[in-house]
């Protein structure tokens, strides 16, 4: 009851700051309760959040975002941050059937990407384009899948996804997470001190004058610096 009750409170504050902040974009009944949803877990997570580089995200959110991936809360907290950009999230099929939290993704305009097939993730790839040219944030993860091992380093890359940003003529920006595979190991009762952190910014320019390989290496590269280095 107190948890329903505290997710209830969250939520509404989240739609009072919808109806007094003119410059946010208007978004739909169901995207306010998935931020409310993601905002509640990051609260009864118990993580420290730490963020390097968000408050120079563009202001006009025409930005794909990759990170790497080593837990189950990065998205969720990725969508608690990133709350006032509205951005979406490109994912794969197997997130769409989590009860609720699916249903909230597919109204709120998330995409499902096939992994395992370059030709049928092409559609995908394209509409998140278009999303993206109109000033939407898109976040997605090169790796395709969680790291369930992150301490033997990155997984190969999809370097496909980088379409999206060379079709909409947008930079990427890489964001490093640190620390959330923690998150699970500790709740409810210790906190973590989790970190993510913009540690390059790849311009439209770089984007369209490179290949999808040459994009990734570089994202690959700047990920592992910061991570493993």
């Amino acid at each position: 009851m107190i948890m329903m009750t505290t997710m209830m409170i969250m939520t509404t504050t989240i739609i009072m700051e919808e109806k007094d902040n003119s410059k946010l974009k208007k978004r739909s009944f169901w995207r306010v309760l998935l931020d409310g949803l993601c905002s509640f877990a990051v609260w009864l997570s118990r993580a420290i959040i730490k963020t390097t580089g968000f408050d120079n995200l563009p202001e006009d959110g025409k930005f794909l975002m990759v990170s790497n991936h080593v837990s189950a809360y990065d998205p969720i907290i990725l969508v608690h941050l990133l709350k006032k950009q509205r951005m979406m999230f490109v994912s794969k099929p197997e997130n769409f059937k989590i009860p609720i939290c699916g249903f909230l993704m597919r109204k709120s305009g998330f995409k499902a990407i096939n992994r395992e097939s370059p030709r049928e993730a092409l559609p995908t790839i394209y509409e998140s384009a278009e999303v993206l040219k109109t000033g939407t944030p898109v976040v997605i993860y090169p790796e395709g899948t969680r790291n369930k091992e992150p301490e033997k380093g990155l997984l190969p890359f999809h370097n496909g996804v980088f379409k999206i940003a060379k079709r909409a003529n947008a930079p990427v920006y890489v964001c490093a997470t640190i620390g959330t595979e923690k998150i699970s190991g500790n709740m409810p009762w210790r906190r973590t001190d989790v970190e993510f952190k913009i540690v390059d910014i790849i311009d439209s320019e770089f984007v369209a004058a490179n290949q999808d390989k040459q994009i990734g290496d570089r994202v690959y590269e700047a990920l592992n610096r910061e991570i493993y280095s």
